[in-house]
């Protein structure tokens, strides 16, 4: 019954994972990475994608903003439209064809739309400046509409990957797959979390190259 009970109390943050150890290339290609990685490239992007509203069903300008930013950083990428204002943005980078396919995930959808007229039933008369499409760096906390979710995460994640051609070749398929009627779909995939932008960084460029 104990043993029962701790099960029923453990969540997702609280399970115990033992790390593998990494080995030499994975070391270093993973040092690699990390150092190519651009804090100033995040933050920049980071506000930019505040700066887009994308409310629940309206993520396509942000997408299609995506689209160009990840092409003009040397992903191969794509558009997939839902609806006039709805889509999502794909983008690829090739490995050495000899490991997994390992995806990225991050949504663009925000709770609330930064319109003070359609939030005022949740948010009501309060100045809330973390719920405005409007960046704000202040003593180096970025704020502004979704940049805790998910935007954050999102550009963690575009972040991370940027650093994978110049520090491979690395274990990962040539080319992705894809899930008819339901877009791609990848044997290893890593899903932004509630965390810290640093944390995530770690967490996605870790993955990445171990």
């Amino acid at each position: 019954e104990p043993a029962m009970s701790a099960a029923v109390d453990m969540d997702e943050t609280t399970v115990p994972v033992a790390k593998a150890p990494l080995g030499p290339e994975q070391k270093e290609a993973l040092d690699r990475a990390l150092a190519q990685v651009d804090d100033r490239a995040l933050l920049q992007l980071a506000m930019r994608m505040i700066e887009i509203p994308s409310p629940t069903g309206g993520e396509g300008p942000l997408a299609r903003y995506l689209e160009a930013e990840l092409r003009s950083r040397g992903f191969a990428t794509a558009y997939h439209e839902i609806t006039e204002r709805r889509g999502n943005t794909i983008a690829r980078l090739t490995g050495d064809g000899t490991g997994a396919d390992l995806m990225l995930y991050g949504h663009l959808d925000t709770t609330f739309t930064g319109d003070e007229r359609e939030d005022y039933p949740c948010v009501g008369p309060v100045d809330r400046p973390d719920l405005k499409p409007q960046a704000t760096l202040r003593d180096g906390l970025l704020t502004g509409l979704g940049i805790s979710n998910p935007k954050g995460r999102a550009a963690c994640a575009i972040v991370a990957a940027r650093p994978v051609r110049p520090a491979g070749p690395l274990p990962l398929l040539q080319s992705g797959r894809y899930q008819n009627r339901t877009g791609p779909r990848a044997q290893l995939m890593f899903a932004s979390p509630p965390a810290s932008m640093s944390r995530y960084l770690r967490l996605a460029a870790t993955w990445l190259f171990t």
